[in-house]
């Protein structure tokens, strides 16, 4: 790929990547032009001190900016997205013309920002006379008369404030898109010591980043390139603003009335949010008449406001401002979400019959978190008619990375159980345990031979290893409860708890913390009934052995539809970007032309604008763009029809650029992770459109078992970011559950639910 060495360091800034900048440039400069020319801010900078003369300089360096970046357009914007070319002697020439009006652009910002700041600095400036008088007079003269100064002045340090905004966002785009991967490894690793993260974890974070997106593709791609790549399987998975509305039967085909309807009309990865393999079993629907699909659905909605409460405070007040199942908030949604935390607003609870005082460690002030969490029970049950759980113990202490979240131990006297609960990702120390991915033996069984492995490479098929981070976290978590005592006194002679169930559970990271530390809790002999409910837990956390004997033990994971974290395994990263390498061999269009065609989807999906506008624009950018994508699906797998195969790599390109890792050997040896447990799949089957079609509204909801090889694949969605979300995945869980007919006591509609938070 071309590259530019610039202050000796190598840019990886491919042509048309400044086919890309070059319309942005126009667009700035012609602003600035426009702000230079606007009397109410020309007269606040005249106020501030500012001389004419070099306000004029500033018009003459823009106007001059304008044909520079339309040539280097002209030059630039042809050809296809990684197409190794030569650099022409007039594109150089241009360039470097380009980069040095930018640089006089910045000195003239700098020069127009200290005059204003420092009128000392601007008297002593030479007055070079370049402002006729009639120019000065336009300015300062009639139009000004009447102009409220102190508005002038405000506009005039707004300018001053948004210019060297879009000075600092553009060298920020330009650096991300230009610097090799490894300079963002570095900076990564820096970061990470910056905030005393110990050796060996960022030699683990960065040996999986290594494993998950390649050394040659950090050196080889720049980083729009990979960008568009994944644009591009985004479009193949039957996603984003590429796909047109008619291919696959428009977007009102999500809103099937039908699980089967909808089948016929979308591929299965946009339908099901997974693939399915032909040599696994197929989804299974939840059944009315079988009482233990009954069950753990029950377990799943009632368990759940445990996983969400433990959060605390922050989560409470974000759920609470929304529409019930979206992520849209509400008017005066976050007011009274704020109102609901304060301790005088507080309803009465069931905390006065309790034996005694929870012990809580690390909360905020006025014990905001108890308060919420104890809230979010108190709401939930008050829903299922039952008592409200007793909280014995809790503890939101952060002890650094690779440690336990915060966790909590109830007792649910409703159904005569013991609870312990993890909070999920929150804060930079959950990150880093998210990020040591690697894997780390683990034989909670005492099944391991001796000719077993202890250290990786591990076997696939009999090893036993799971992710090293959430195992350090669980090994922390049972620290913590044997500390606290909490659980020993609950399971004691005299203890209230004796013969209960044991049930840990959690969401996201909570979740996988919750799994490992049930399977260390099930060596106690203490706990004879240890179970485990998970809610969108990580996809790369146990080996296929351990995974199986969890879901022998009948242990389940709640996933919802797209969630990308139950599928974030290495495998699906790499997975992911050989996918995204293969389009960028095989697209015959340049990242301009994707970029337009992105915008004239945009447009064409959405119902902001009225038909007769929305079509001839959305018509005239897919023109620019080199027509519509054009798509065939057959069997579930969507090609484009104008593309060339994808196996077949374009002339001159890399052969390792079509292989992640440098080939098909280095993915063997990363080892195939899967969540716990029997999975619990919901996705929707019934949707509404809102805000002009740009967000779907899920109304109705359906749950089946799957596999989890239905999870190898992530599908590159904006759902599957918000899918993962407390109060969607609440939702999700409690419309299946009305679909299948549980108590209304057990559940509430949405109206319901809002008129509750109102």
């Amino acid at each position: 790929m071309p590259s530019l060495t610039f202050l000796g360091c190598q840019l990886f800034l491919a042509e048309d990547d400044v086919a890309l900048l070059a319309p942005l440039s126009m667009l700035l400069c012609v602003l600035w032009l426009v702000a230079d020319t606007c009397w109410p801010i020309a007269f606040g900078l005249h106020e501030l001190g500012v001389p004419p003369e070099l306000l004029i300089a500033d018009l003459a360096v823009n106007a001059a900016s304008i044909p520079a970046s339309l040539a280097l357009f002209v030059f630039s914007a042809h050809g296809r997205i990684m197409q190794p070319r030569r650099f022409p002697v007039a594109f150089q020439v241009a360039v470097l013309l380009r980069v040095a009006l930018a640089l006089l652009s910045i000195a003239t910002s700098l020069a127009l920002t200290l005059s204003a700041l420092v009128p000392a600095l601007a008297s002593a400036m030479p007055q070079l006379s370049l402002a006729p008088m009639a120019f000065q007079g336009l300015w300062w003269g009639e139009l000004t008369e009447g102009l409220s100064y102190q508005w002038s002045t405000l506009a005039a340090i707004l300018y001053l404030i948004l210019r060297w905004a879009v000075i600092y966002l553009a060298m920020t785009f330009i650096l991300l898109i230009s610097v090799p991967g490894l300079m963002g490894i570095r900076t990564i690793e820096w970061t990470l010591a910056a905030f005393g993260v110990g050796n060996h974890l960022i030699a683990a974070i960065t040996e999986v980043m290594m494993s998950a997106i390649g050394k040659q593709t950090m050196t080889a791609v720049a980083p729009t390139d990979l960008t568009f790549g994944l644009m591009l399987v985004q479009a193949r998975q039957g996603q984003g603003f590429l796909v047109d509305a008619e291919d696959f039967g428009g977007r009102q085909a999500c809103c099937a009335e039908s699980a089967d309807e909808a089948e016929d009309i979308l591929p299965q990865t946009t339908v099901r949010g997974c693939r399915l393999p032909t040599n696994e079993a197929a989804p299974r629907p939840f059944s009315r008449a079988n009482q233990e699909d009954l069950a753990a659905l029950n377990d799943i909605v009632r368990l759940e406001p445990y996983a969400s409460g433990i959060y605390g405070v922050v989560i409470h007040l974000s759920s609470n401002s929304v529409y019930p199942g979206t992520s849209l908030p509400r008017p005066c949604g976050p007011c009274s979400s704020v109102l609901r935390t304060l301790p005088c607003c507080e309803p009465t609870q069931g905390g006065e019959d309790w034996e005694e005082e929870p012990v809580t460690e690390g909360d905020l002030c006025c014990a905001l978190n108890q308060r919420t969490f104890r809230r979010n029970l108190h709401d939930a049950y008050k829903c299922f008619g039952e008592t409200e759980p007793e909280l014995l113990w809790a503890t939101w202490k952060n002890r650094g990375p690779a440690t336990s979240p915060p966790l909590a131990v109830l007792l649910d006297h409703a159904f005569q159980r013991v609870v312990v609960t993890i909070r999920g990702t929150m804060d930079f120390k959950d990150c880093i345990s998210d990020l040591v991915a690697s894997p780390a033996f683990f034989d909670p069984f005492g099944v391991a031979l001796p000719e077993d492995r202890r250290s990786p490479p591990f076997d696939n098929e009999t090893g036993l290893f799971a992710h090293q981070a959430v195992l350090l976290s669980a090994y922390d978590a049972l620290a913590r409860l044997e500390e606290a005592n909490v659980l020993a006194r609950a399971y004691g002679p005299a203890g209230r708890a004796s013969g209960w169930p044991l049930v840990v559970t959690g969401h996201s990271l909570g979740a996988g913390v919750g799994c490992l530390l049930a399977l260390m809790l099930r060596r106690d002999p203490r706990y004879t009934d240890v179970r485990f409910v998970g809610f969108e837990p990580p996809g790369g956390l146990l080996s296929k052995r351990l995974a199986k004997a969890t879901q022998e033990l009948g242990w389940v994971s709640a996933v919802c539809s797209y969630d990308w974290v139950p599928r974030l395994t290495m495998r699906s990263v790499q997975a992911i970007r050989k996918q995204a390498l293969q389009e960028l061999a095989a697209c015959k269009r340049s990242k301009l032309q994707l970029a337009l065609l992105q915008l004239g989807g945009l447009i064409s999906h959405s119902g902001l604008l009225c038909c007769c506008l929305r079509s001839p624009l959305a018509g005239l950018l897919e023109w620019l763009g080199g027509g519509r994508l054009a798509f065939t699906s057959a069997g579930g797998s969507v090609t484009f029809a104008d593309e060339s195969d994808p196996e077949v790599p374009i002339p001159g390109s890399p052969d390792h650029w079509l292989t992640p890792c440098g080939g098909a050997e280095d993915d063997a040896q990363v080892p195939e992770l899967w969540p716990p447990g029997l999975i619990a799949y919901f996705r929707p089957v019934h949707s509404e459109p809102w805000l002009c079609g740009y967000y779907m509204r899920d109304l109705e909801w359906v749950v089946e078992w799957i596999h989890p090889a239905h999870l190898s694949e992530i599908v590159l969605s904006l759902r599957a970011v918000e899918l993962h979300f407390p109060n969607i995945i609440q939702h999700a869980y409690r419309q299946a559950a009305r679909a299948l007919g549980l108590a209304h006591d057990v559940v509430e509609s949405d109206s319901e639910l809002e008129a509750s938070r109102s």
